[in-house]
């Protein structure tokens, strides 16, 4: 027998065969991850192996996270200590034989950590670990907790991501960009009469050093450029007058030996973020012609020509 994978399914198989009446009488923290592993494994072996790059752990822990953070959320041994539950949780995962419970006790995390203010600032100094970690699962989860305190309170969310810009790590610099991508959860990050607070903190890592933090903001502009291209070109002039740039036709061609660091960072940056404009609309590039130089406008090629020289 088959079973779908989509988030609907996954939630309704939870709603209905998850024991919620034995948890209620579980005696012990222990208990209660015992039967959320098997919950998760059950779920995991239904989805086929060559989906579980899209579909895998943290794809089910997403899922299954808010469901299950309502349903313990009724019941007295997760109320007494919730960040003791979670992180409880977390330790009883392991990333090699158990990241499904693992990545299941950090969406529980970002849940909790969404709830109020306070959570938000507690969650916010435990969240670099995670945001650093090796694992590019756990990256991914940070990310997802960071979203999840966007939705409830974004105002208090920048705040708290300020210090993260200016961390020495380069993960936490880049989780900023990562977790403002304006997907379709979030729709104040689309809004382009409400998202000036945050590309301010893009703006302050929009040259960073490390090119893993540039590309995600090339990224998160890119993305913006499909609903207001307008502004972000608007918002590419004024951070280039910062650096008094010289725009020649080769300007997307100049090398690290040619111009300052800072400088050739941000025009980095630029070209990944209207790599997008430029290949969809056309009408857009004398505006981007201004800002990269004629032959970023007729030879650029993400892939074939970074450099955008003239093909030889």
């Amino acid at each position: 027998m088959s079973f779908s994978t989509t988030r609907t399914a996954i939630v309704d198989r939870f709603s209905h065969s998850f024991p919620f009446q034995v948890i209620k009488s579980c005696s012990s923290a222990e208990e209660i991850f015992n039967l959320l592993k098997k919950f998760m494994e059950k779920e995991y072996n239904i989805i086929p192996s060559k989906e579980r790059i899209g579909k895998g752990s943290v794809y089910l822990a997403k899922t299954i996270g808010k469901p299950c953070f309502n349903c313990l959320n009724s019941i007295s041994i997760f109320k007494q200590n919730p960040w003791d539950f979670c992180n409880a949780l977390i330790q009883k995962g392991d990333l090699e034989t158990d990241r499904n419970l693992y990545n299941l006790g950090l969406a529980l995390f970002s849940h909790l950590m969404s709830q109020t203010e306070d959570n938000i600032n507690i969650g916010f100094r435990v969240l670099p670990k995670y945001a650093s970690h090796p694992n590019w699962e756990i990256r991914e989860m940070a990310g997802y907790a960071i979203r999840e305190c966007m939705k409830r309170n974004p105002q208090e969310t920048i705040t708290a991501l300020w210090p993260y810009v200016r961390s020495e790590d380069e993960n936490n610099r880049r989780i900023v960009s990562e977790s403002l991508r304006p997907l379709a959860d979030i729709s104040i990050l689309r809004n382009p009469e409400r998202n000036d607070m945050f590309l301010e903190l893009l703006h302050s890592i929009k040259d960073d050093s490390s090119e893993y933090v540039r590309k995600s903001v090339g990224n998160n502009l890119k993305d913006l450029t499909k609903y207001m291209p307008e502004k972000i070109l608007t918002l590419l002039q004024n951070w280039s007058k910062e650096y008094k740039i010289n725009v020649t036709e080769d300007l997307a061609s100049k090398t690290k030996k040619e111009i300052e660091d800072k400088e050739y960072n941000f025009i980095w940056m630029m070209k990944h973020a209207l790599r997008w404009l430029r290949e969809r609309n056309p009408e857009f590039h004398p505006q981007i012609e201004k800002l990269l130089g004629r032959n970023y406008v007729q030879y650029y090629d993400e892939k074939k020509n970074r450099l955008t020289k003239p093909p030889t």
